[in-house]
């Protein structure tokens, strides 16, 4: 029984590109491993190389940590679940069958339940906890968590959440190209020109400095940085591939661009010849191009030579229908689309959605403090909000609006001293539809 639902699963991976596996008993995988090899070699494509599904990992942290309720302190050790008392099939009816895991660490057990159904694509986890340790002067309590490090490409996920079910991506990101969104990492000020000079340096240096601090937390999000037309420089873009960075930008109207040689190798001595002629961007070579279907005009992609980056760029050409110059667009790695190089560089006008809510929702010009780690965290703080208020309107399924944010948490706000004050304990159950309506009075509709 055990074999044809994990065959079915895979089945249905193959059947369903959006259907994700999430087998949660440990034991299970070694039984498989030991008596079905072949079908242990197929699940493990899925899985994290190095690890298992649904590990269940107990935290302990540093115990001259305060507020623990609020704040998780630094951990300084993490111990696996592991002792398997049992593994059971518990009900096995024509509609569904039932798995039962026990597993047990110290006083406490987790007893986890798989349920398979036949007739349509679903599988049900139900996990049953009883936590029976406790905290002492000598011995701290322990934080548990449930991990589940799948290796799935393009699937969807869906939370759970108050009042809601939403979508997330499966990496956990919500600032991707698709959402067409802006979110804050870090505001860094830009020091003055005395002070740049002082350093024998200039703008390039500062920014490439500054991305090289966040080189690790950006290759977690992408490895593309987005600029405007100042930065389409060679020693930029070497700052940046060097640091395995691809940039989006746009090139002046006058760009030196060339057509990438057809002529094949001869094999005798001399420079290989790198390109043809100078392209004409008011009379391209349609032979070469290729047309992307956009809106408000002609979009046209080719792999050119830059002469000022003195390398091959994707490059992407808009002809507007009123007849002014065309916009040359360029990503530095070839292989990008035309399609994705023209949507990664319109995310560039998300930052300033960003600082128009942050400046009139949030305080980001309202700090008078003239000490520069004193303006960072202001900023800083500005920004993070917005980002928060972003991930709440997320998580709620409702258009993202910086004023009925706002609006809502100042009517939650009044409510509640209005219950408080009055000394009234409504029905929270009876009342939860007006207070509901209460809470997003005068907020944007979805």
């Amino acid at each position: 029984m055990m074999d044809d639902s994990l065959r079915q699963k895979l089945v249905f991976m193959d059947e369903f590109p959006d259907f994700t596996m999430a087998l949660s008993q440990l034991a299970v995988y070694r039984f498989v491993e030991k008596i079905y090899s072949k079908l242990f070699d197929i699940i493990n494509k899925y899985v994290k190389q190095g690890v298992e599904l649904n590990r269940i990992r107990r935290y302990l942290e540093d115990k001259a940590g305060r507020m623990k309720l609020w704040t998780i302190n630094k951990i300084v050790k993490q111990e696996d679940v592991e002792q398997v008392e049992s593994v059971n099939v518990i009900e096995k009816e024509p509609i569904r069958a039932c798995i039962e895991t026990v597993k047990t660490w110290g006083k406490s057990r987790f007893i986890e339940r798989k349920f398979i159904y036949k007739s349509y694509p679903r599988i049900q986890y139900d996990m049953e906890g009883h936590w029976l340790e406790t905290g002492s002067d000598s011995i701290d309590l322990s934080m548990l968590r449930a991990l589940f490090p799948l290796y799935l490409e393009a699937s969807r996920f869906y939370f759970h959440v108050p009042f809601n079910v939403v979508e997330r991506p499966i990496n956990g990101k919500i600032n991707d190209v698709d959402n067409k969104d802006c979110i804050s990492l870090q505001a860094v000020q830009t020091p003055d020109r005395q002070t740049l000079e002082s350093r024998d340096a200039n703008l390039i240096d500062w920014y490439l400095l500054v991305l090289e601090s966040m080189q690790k937390k950006l290759h977690r999000t992408s490895r593309y940085v987005v600029a405007d037309a100042y930065f389409a420089k060679n020693n930029f873009v070497t700052g940046l591939q060097e640091m395995k960075f691809d940039l989006v930008s746009r090139f002046r109207d006058d760009a030196a661009l060339y057509y990438p040689t057809l002529q094949k190798p001869t094999g005798k001595k001399g420079r290989t010849k790198l390109y043809d002629g100078k392209i004409d961007m008011a009379n391209p070579d349609t032979t070469r191009v290729q047309k992307i279907n956009i809106d408000n005009g002609d979009l046209y992609t080719l792999i050119v030579f830059s002469k000022s980056l003195k390398q091959m760029v994707r490059l992407v050409v808009w002809y507007s229908k009123d007849g002014k110059k065309p916009k040359l667009f360029f990503s530095t790695n070839p292989k990008m689309s035309g399609k994705d190089v023209i949507e990664y560089y319109r995310t560039r006008f998300q930052i300033e959605f960003c600082f128009r809510d942050a400046k009139g929702f949030t305080g980001l010009m309202q700090s008078q403090a003239r000490d520069v780690a004193k303006l960072s965290f202001n900023f800083n703080a500005s920004l993070t909000s917005v980002n928060l208020a972003k991930v709440l309107a997320r998580e709620r399924g409702i258009p993202f609006s910086m004023a009925s944010c706002k609006t809502m948490i100042h009517n939650a706000y009044l409510l509640e001293r209005f219950i408080c004050v009055s000394g009234i304990k409504p029905n929270r159950r009876l009342n939860d539809k007006l207070v509901k309506e209460l809470i997003e009075f005068a907020a944007i509709a979805a």
